[in-house]
């Protein structure tokens, strides 16, 4: 009997094996979608494909390819996962760009994978190939109107990093974000967002004609050389109410930047370097100081090249003040932060970001970044009121100029195209006085100031270049007289190109909001206008004001301890 079941038991096998080994093919690995929709004229868009396993064996992806043969558009593998598990799903990007068409395309092109299941059965790209149909559509796309924008990051090996993103929305539609999906393609870093979209903190809403920026958190790794590869954001979400166009997928919202990992010889991140940050509570109108204590536990004295405190909220300032040359072994300094709390009338919590740079004695680099500092806004209501016949904010209307208009107090510019950004300076005193203008890019901190000298009862119009403004969130205009500060948060959206002459500046009035809901500083009188900004766009030369004399540039003067005149300033005298 024994013999007898050894010889069935052998038969069986060579049936058997055979046809569980069939069990394995090629053919259980799936794309989808295998159609997409792409929209004409887009560059460095990224797509999001799955692959599927219907096998009972794992599978390793070694190699990931496309190809397509039709010039108008541009395909290319930026990143897959490397596993794909039975019954799992594994993920390929790909990025793509557009050209310009005059009709809607159908077209397509070829994504290939080639690996090895677990039990040895291996698939080259012709046995594992997929056709996807893809329509280039003529004309923009509602989607289009939502973008995704993101400056490049520099960031020591061992190190954590706030990073944002700004989601602009250019439509007269609020938009809903239902997926937002950060991964990169870096063994020195990963980035990821710092709040998830099923979070009950995180804002899904961009408003209309509005924008929104998003954290990120961008962690590096030990690197033996500088290291520099790309992260990815892409957006899915749905227009809120109107008509037309409602959903937006991955396809037509998302961006890239890059992110380089210096190789800084040592751990970067400092564990004998510590900072104690506090909570603080900062008030509308109101300049607070607090003292921060630096600590080094290490064994050399620590010298402190660069120390930033930055934030994302235009109704804040935060400086760090009297910065110490070094910390010393054992010891430890106090750093005084300024906060200026700007005219705001409601409450929040929000949280600044610390940012120190420097090195021990040996040279050893140390730096802490992103360190977070809680701090609770305390508003205060505004009132009505407007002053020197300028429109106070709640009556203020929407004033289309140039490259730029005007909207419910909030200056909207393009931070794409060089500019400049003017206003008037009216001094109705009988004397003459000093005005400091500060421009604040958030939440780079990246600034620009100079000082402005105003002669009694006169009026100067003041030109300031928006270039510090360019792949920000936003940004604040601060002018000081030495008693009085007011400010006007800068936001940046996608305006409509500047294709005819600017209007008539006393059109585009709107008024700076002080403590009293008027928009004096003393006496001086500070009307808000928009001064053309698409400087060389389409060609069109900016309109200079009438009567532009060279010898009325003496009405507007630099103070000793700042640096030469610059062209940015063209004064006007009415």
């Amino acid at each position: 009997m024994k013999a007898v079941f050894w010889i069935i038991f052998a038969i069986a096998t060579l049936f058997i094996l055979p046809v569980a080994h069939a069990a394995v093919s090629c053919n259980d690995i799936e794309l989808s979608p295998n159609d997409v929709t792409f929209t004409e004229g887009q560059t460095n868009r990224v797509i999001t494909f799955t692959l599927s396993n219907d096998s009972t064996a794992d599978f390793d992806i070694d190699d990931v390819r496309v190809s397509e043969s039709d010039a108008r558009f541009d395909v290319e593998v930026v990143r897959f996962d490397d596993e794909l598990e039975e019954d799992g799903t594994a993920r390929v990007r790909i990025q793509y760009d557009t050209d310009d068409v005059q009709n809607d395309v159908e077209t397509s092109f070829t994504l290939s994978v080639r690996g090895e299941f677990s039990n040895g059965h291996d698939c080259s790209f012709s046995q594992i190939n997929f056709s996807v149909d893809v329509t280039i559509e003529d004309g923009e796309n509602a989607c289009t109107l939502i973008e995704a924008e993101s400056s490049d990051v520099t960031i020591d090996e061992d190190d954590t990093q706030s990073h944002f993103v700004l989601i602009r929305n250019d439509s007269d539609r609020d938009f809903e974000i239902t997926d937002f999906d950060v991964f990169d393609d870096s063994t020195a870093f990963n980035a990821d967002l710092e709040v998830e979209v099923n979070d009950s903190d995180f804002e899904k809403i961009v408003p209309h004609n509005s924008s929104r920026s998003y954290e990120l958190s961008i962690r590096s790794f030990r690197v033996d050389e500088v290291e520099v590869d790309s992260a990815f954001v892409e957006i899915q979400g749905h227009f809120i109410g109107g008509t037309g166009l409602n959903s937006c997928d991955n396809t037509e919202i998302s961006t890239d930047f890059e992110v380089e990992v210096l190789d800084t010889g040592s751990s970067g991140l400092c564990g004998e370097i510590k900072i104690a940050p506090t909570r603080l509570r900062v008030e509308s109108q109101n300049t607070i100081v607090q003292n921060i204590t630096i600590s080094n536990t290490g064994e050399q004295n620590y010298f402190i090249d660069e120390l930033e405190v930055r934030d994302n909220n235009y109704q804040v300032q935060f400086d760090a003040l009297d910065l110490p040359d070094k910390v010393d072994v054992d010891g430890s300094q106090d750093v005084e932060i300024s906060a200026q709390g700007f005219l705001y009338p409601e409450n929040f919590d929000a949280n600044a970001f610390f940012y120190l740079k420097g090195h021990f004695t040996s040279g050893r680099a140390c730096s802490v970044s992103g360190l977070r500092m809680p701090f609770t806004f305390q508003g205060s209501p505004t009132t009505g009121g407007s002053s020197g016949g300028a429109v106070a904010p709640s009556d203020a209307s929407p004033v289309l100029y140039g490259n730029a208009h005007i909207l419910e107090n909030n200056l909207q510019i393009n931070p794409r195209t060089e500019g400049e950004l003017g206003f008037t300076l009216v001094n109705e005193d009988a004397s003459d006085t000093l005005v400091r203008i500060t421009l604040i890019a958030k939440p780079s901190n990246a600034r620009f100031t100079n000082t402005v000298h105003l002669l009694a009862k006169d009026r100067v119009e003041v030109f300031v270049p928006t270039t510090i403004l360019r792949g920000q969130s936003d940004g604040i205009i601060v002018v000081d007289n030495g008693s009085d500060i007011v400010s006007k948060p800068v936001a940046l959206i996608n305006s409509a190109p500047a294709t005819n002459s600017p209007q008539s500046l006393g059109s585009g009035i709107v008024g700076f909001v002080t403590g009293s809901g008027s928009i004096a500083i003393g006496l001086i009188v500070l009307l808000l206008v928009i001064i053309y900004l698409a400087v060389g766009m389409n060609e069109v030369e900016p309109k200079k004001p009438e009567n532009w004399q060279a010898e009325t540039v003496a009405i507007v003067k630099t103070l000793p301890s700042e640096p030469a005149e610059e062209p940015w300033m063209h004064p006007k005298k009415e």
